[in-house]
């Protein structure tokens, strides 16, 4: 009960449970009322129940609990001379706290115009970080899926594993790299083989201010056993809150990614840029 506020309610499970027994030592030394003195111990005796999930939601609660989420949709097209639709989606999540980071991304891009299908792709990764107090080195473990209706291939899988290091962070800057050594296969092509491959990674984030801030990210994946051969991929997005509370925010984005072993009839380059709606809960 706050003299301002009114009543404050904060689910149990965002409470440590060591600073909870704390709170109830402390909260013996308070001169209380009897009466609420009487209450406050018959409630601090109640075993700790977790909040009910109708209170806050399902997204909320039963959608990657704890983590930061985002969803987001973009959709594009143009009807006269040619009918063309493009169409974006992306689902993230990500977590970190003092011992691990996680960060989840999905993507899918649709295109078509005249009733021909143009592109259609879907991207998901997986990163794993384990973090070291007061260090700025940590390990990682990466994964990532990828389906592609306009390569030589089907299904692409890659898994990789390697130390980290975090050059600046604050709250206006991040800047971190990862270095990889794993695996890659694909599935559906001429070439369905395990292929080791390196993963440089380069991931930064500048908030220039409370409305607006940028994302970067490059990844370049040498080829092990074929040298002189190998795959890039680079984004660049521009993020703007457009409500109040900054849940909604407006994406504008490039992302290009380049592979050196594309057969004769398919670019090396696969190049979107989109702007999508997303919500952050």
């Amino acid at each position: 009960e706050h003299p301002s506020l009114g009543k404050v309610v904060i689910p149990l499970d965002d409470i440590d449970q060591t600073s909870l027994v704390q709170l109830r030592e402390e909260s013996k030394n308070i001169d209380l009322p009897s009466e609420k003195v009487a209450m406050a111990a018959e409630e601090t005796n109640q075993p700790l129940k977790k909040p009910d999930i109708r209170e806050y939601g399902f997204l909320r609660d039963m959608l990657f609990p704890g983590w930061k989420r985002h969803v987001g949709v973009g959709l594009s097209g143009s009807s006269g001379n040619s009918d063309t639709i493009d169409v974006s989606a992306v689902f993230g999540a990500k977590f970190e706290d003092d011992k691990k980071r996680w960060d989840l991304s999905s993507t899918y891009f649709f295109g078509k115009t005249n009733g021909k299908t143009y592109k259609g792709r879907f991207n998901n990764f997986l990163t794993r970080d384990w973090l070291f107090m007061e260090s700025p080195w940590f390990v990682t473990a990466h994964g990532r899926y990828e389906f592609s209706k306009f390569e030589d291939w089907d299904h692409r899988l890659g898994l990789f594993v390697g130390p980290g290091y975090q050059f600046i962070k604050n709250e206006e800057f991040s800047l971190l790299s990862r270095l990889g050594l794993g695996v890659t296969r694909t599935f559906g092509g001429e070439d369905d083989d395990w292929s080791p491959e390196l993963n440089l990674e380069l991931e930064g984030n500048w908030a220039i201010s409370n409305y607006h801030q940028i994302e970067l990210k490059t990844q370049v994946l040498p080829n092990i056993g074929d040298l002189g051969e190998f795959r890039a991929i680079a984004s660049l997005v521009w993020v703007t809150r457009i409500s109040e509370d900054g849940a909604f925010k407006l994406n504008l984005g490039i992302r290009n990614e380049y592979d050196s072993e594309s057969s004769e009839d398919i670019k090396n380059n696969d190049f979107d840029y989109y702007a999508r709606v997303g919500y952050d809960f």
